[in-house]
């Protein structure tokens, strides 16, 4: 179920450190979503779990859509969703759920390349269903 994740709890402390991140993760709501910020330099990765909607509902209308597979899980990354630097996957959780990784930093191909490091990383801690 898509409710039980916790996404501060998706990274742990070796894929934080991997990652770069500094500190821990800052628990809020994005659109109505839980969701969690972890600073990395010149920027931030998200993870945002959408427990309401599948990957083909979300509104990714405004960025640059191609698939993405991480993992073995087939998904969708966008360019350029909220503007220049940011990019985003976006990967089924269950019949009904999302989990979004989200890296906002100094330009889009280098926050895709932060995407495409913490993916794997954030699916291989999910719950298994």
């Amino acid at each position: 179920m898509a409710e039980a994740v916790d996404p501060c709890e998706v990274l742990n402390q070796a894929d934080a450190t991997k990652l770069g991140i500094e500190g821990s993760g800052e628990a809020k709501r994005i659109a109505g979503a839980p969701a969690c910020d972890f600073k990395v330099a010149g920027g931030v990765i998200s993870v945002v779990v959408h427990s309401d909607k599948t990957v083909d509902e979300m509104n990714l209308t405004d960025g640059t859509v191609d698939t993405v597979s991480v993992a073995g899980v087939d998904g969708k990354r966008v360019r350029e969703l909220v503007g220049p630097g940011d990019c985003g996957a976006f990967f089924p959780l269950s019949s009904k759920g999302v989990i979004q990784v989200s890296s906002v930093v100094q330009d889009t191909e280098a926050a895709c390349q932060t995407v495409q490091e913490a993916a794997p990383l954030v699916l291989a801690n999910l719950p298994k269903n």
